[in-house]
């Protein structure tokens, strides 16, 4: 599938300073990807019909940014996104963010393995210099 930037955007109605990328086709919505550091919680924007682009902020700047993760599958009516170690769910029927849950006890989120039964599976750094460990947490209610 080709995609391109929706007209809106490449004329314009749509500042691109911090344009990212293409974030996810999930059940034919097109998601984009910026980063904006003014804001705490993630937003999502329509731009047309079927496109939107996410705000998400870069809120720990010495990360990398390639510790957002993302699990999008059109059999999963949410959109999970991780940075650092808070995870963004994206309800798709709604198009709104739920609540941000954090996880304590590591560096970050490091990769989404799933979400099962209400569980989710992630693979969680203690730091820059250690390797992954495996966990899983239960989700509330509405997250899954």
């Amino acid at each position: 599938t080709i995609v391109t930037l929706p007209k809106k955007i490449k004329e314009g109605g749509w500042s691109c300073r911090n344009w990212e990328s293409l974030l996810t086709i999930h059940r034919e919505k097109t998601i984009f990807l910026t980063i904006n550091d003014a804001i705490t919680s993630p937003a999502i924007h329509k731009i047309e019909e079927d496109t939107f682009i996410i705000d998400i902020s870069n809120n720990i700047p010495l990360l990398p940014k390639t510790y957002l993760e993302t699990l999008a599958k059109d059999t999963y009516k949410f959109i999970y996104l991780s940075r650092n170690n808070s995870l963004y769910t994206l309800n798709t029927d709604t198009m709104e963010f739920l609540p941000d849950l954090s996880f304590s006890g590591f560096y970050a989120i490091s990769e989404i393995i799933g979400v099962h039964g209400g569980m989710v599976t992630v693979i969680g750094k203690e730091s820059r210099l250690h390797r992954g460990v495996m966990m899983t947490a239960r989700l509330p209610d509405g997250y899954y």
